[in-house]
């Protein structure tokens, strides 16, 4: 297993509740089409 590295950011959520993943938050965790991540969800307001 990598090294585990958390990034935060907020997002608005869209239709169908789909969230997108900021691509600096992307490329600094190399998250690539298909990976499996973990998320932590937190209503920011």
């Amino acid at each position: 297993m990598g090294i585990e590295e958390e990034k935060v950011f907020t997002a608005y959520v869209r239709v169908e509740g789909r969230v997108t993943i900021p691509k600096e938050v992307r490329d600094a965790l190399d998250i690539k089409k298909g990976d499996l991540i973990e998320c932590r969800v937190v209503k920011a307001r």
